[in-house]
């Protein structure tokens, strides 16, 4: 069964810049790695150390695919 995850939850993670420490799901705006767009109030795990994101719960996958493919789809030459 899948956990969902709230936001203030706290869990362990290994982050790249700080190693083995803890996060906390906090919403927030997030880029995606091209910079052609934000996924906005987006429940993602952010270390507590560096601040940096670094995973998000799968309940937040849908949210991201759905405005990825909002996106692509404006971005695309119109005919």
């Amino acid at each position: 069964m899948m956990s969902i995850a709230k936001e203030g939850d706290t869990r362990q993670i290994v982050c790249f810049e700080c190693g083995l420490t803890q996060a906390t799901y906090l919403v927030r705006n997030v880029s995606f790695n091209e910079q052609t767009g934000v996924v906005k109030n987006l429940l993602v795990a952010v270390c507590n150390n560096c601040q940096q994101v670094v995973s998000m719960p799968k309940q937040s996958v849908v949210q991201v695919k759905a405005e990825y493919q909002k996106t692509r789809l404006g971005s695309r030459p119109k005919s």
